[in-house]
């Protein structure tokens, strides 16, 4: 008996030396492949200091403004291409959400979404005065409502992409998430390492094929020099949020849904659409997380139209 329990412990210590070797190669591999190609990563915009928080913004094109606000897990990059097609029509801006992408941190903000919208729509008054339209993706949509809740005066139109009812986060328990130094090590060396960021990106598209290896590259680039502190932040704050008031939104929205998407779902958008007072869904077929460019001729007509309608 003693001898059996020897050999447990001892096949115990063995797996868990493997296992940690395993954890540090793979850490070792992302860190390379993060320097490597942190280089190409364009830095093609500008730092607007909103008391002593630095925010990346991009801009394209003439005419009337669109604020494009990306998800938690992306940053401006991911929306480039988009940006420069609409901005044939119009000026586009792309933001960085404080602390992701470009964008600076400050630990004397407050990162909840509601937070942040007080702090884009600073930085939209350092734009224009007058009306602008949102074009938010998964927590960029819900961003966007908010500021269309709160200043409504300022919003002219709302197009929210695969956003959900209730924002899901990753799978960490109360427990690790009460423990902050622990939570940034799991999220830095297991949740942001290469291979399982790369695998889980490849997921989000049903559409495969639209998939930019390239692009992936430079977001995972950027985002791994993201401070764990940041991720811990965004995610303890934003834990679970649902929003609430969509019924007070009069400004008109369009909902646009991937029907193949696992962040997001029809069922939430159709909730969603029936809870807003002034807005439109439309179900995109065989598209993942990435509508934009899993249907492109199609994405970008169904936005032409609707800022064409609202103007």
């Amino acid at each position: 008996m003693y001898s059996v329990a020897k050999i447990l412990l001892k096949t115990f210590f063995i797996v868990l030396a493997a296992l940690m070797i395993l954890l540090g190669a793979n850490s070792a591999v992302s860190a390379l492949i993060a320097s490597r190609h942190i280089r190409n990563v364009p830095f093609d915009g500008a730092h607007y200091n909103l008391n002593g928080l630095r925010i990346f913004v991009r801009s394209f094109g003439e005419g009337s403004p669109l604020v494009i606000l990306h998800d938690f897990s992306d940053s401006g990059l991911t929306h480039i291409q988009i940006a420069q097609k609409l901005s044939e029509d119009q000026r586009v801006f792309i933001v960085d959400l404080p602390g992701l992408g470009y964008s600076e941190f400050s630990s004397h903000y407050d990162f909840s979404i509601p937070g942040i919208a007080d702090v884009i729509m600073e930085l939209i008054d350092h734009f224009t005065t007058s009306q602008i339209d949102l074009l938010g993706h998964g927590a960029g949509g819900l961003i966007a409502l908010k500021l269309a809740q709160e200043y409504p005066g300022s919003i002219r139109s709302v197009v929210a992409v695969n956003t959900p009812m209730t924002l899901d986060t990753p799978p960490l328990p109360e427990w690790l998430l009460s423990k902050r130094s622990l939570s940034e090590l799991v999220l830095k060396h297991i949740y942001n390492t290469y291979l399982l960021e790369k695998s889980s990106a490849m997921r989000a598209y049903f559409n495969t094929d639209a998939f930019d290896a390239e692009r992936f590259l430079m977001e995972y680039s950027l985002s791994y020099w993201v401070s764990p502190e940041i991720t811990f932040d965004y995610y303890r704050m934003n834990k679970d949020y649902v929003p609430e008031g969509l019924e007070t939104i009069r400004t008109p929205v369009l909902l646009i849904q991937g029907d193949r998407a696992s962040d997001s779902s029809v069922e939430g958008a159709n909730e969603m659409n029936i809870t807003l007072r002034n807005s439109v869904l439309l179900i995109m077929e065989n598209c993942g997380r990435y509508p934009m460019y899993e249907n492109q001729p199609v994405f970008l007509n169904h936005i032409r139209s609707f800022l064409r309608s609202v103007r």
